[in-house]
């Protein structure tokens, strides 16, 4: 049995942050740690704007808080159009390096849509983006994260987010309770005990 400890924050500033008279991400890091949490989620799923030196600004200012990068939405791994699919790796390199100047360890990636394929082709789709970028994207010791989704039509169970995980190290599941809940219409997370999570190691 291994035991990893766990960070907890939000995503993006909430209505606390601006009640408590702040205005700039810049000092969300330090409002975390203020009010007891430990992690942050820097939200950039409408694109990333922040320049370079806002970000260094961000990462000067971290005190013992656990920083992750929410990659722009629109990528999508798993898209039928090839170079609009492949062209989702400029958004994940622009990412990995803002995460890296933000001193995040790890971005989170949607992997994509099933609507109009098979699962099974969304899969294959998905796992040739994902070599691709394992071909063209140097890795800068920030993690990929790819997360769960919460509708029947995309991408994204935590079978499926394993499944591509194992396609390297680099790859980490991000598992988002809510959207694993709300792809099971609340049948999957009913008590507490039921976000209890056990890792058995061999």
């Amino acid at each position: 049995m291994k035991n990893e400890r766990a960070f907890f924050g939000p995503g993006g500033n909430s209505k606390a942050f601006y009640d408590a008279g702040l205005k700039s991400t810049v000092d969300a890091p330090g409002w975390v740690a203020s009010i007891g949490l430990d992690a942050y989620e820097y939200e950039a799923g409408s694109g990333l704007t922040a320049s370079a030196g806002t970000l260094l600004l961000i990462e000067a200012l971290i005190r013992g808080v656990q920083i992750s990068l929410h990659a722009p939405y629109f990528i999508s791994l798993s898209g039928i159009e090839e170079v609009k699919r492949l062209g989702s790796l400029r958004y994940i390199s622009q990412s990995l390096n803002a995460a890296k100047l933000l001193g995040a360890y790890l971005i989170v990636v949607h992997t994509g849509s099933a609507a109009k394929i098979t699962r099974v082709e969304a899969m294959r789709l998905a796992s040739d983006t994902l070599c691709h970028l394992l071909e063209e994207i140097p890795d800068n010791g920030v993690l990929i994260g790819l997360e769960t989704m919460g509708k029947i039509n995309q991408l994204g169970t935590l079978d499926e987010v394993i499944e591509l995980c194992k396609l390297s190290p680099r790859f980490v599941p991000v598992v988002d309770f809510g959207h694993m809940n709300a792809r099971e219409c609340g049948d999957v997370f009913t008590s507490a005990g039921d976000y209890l999570i056990q890792s058995v190691t061999s």
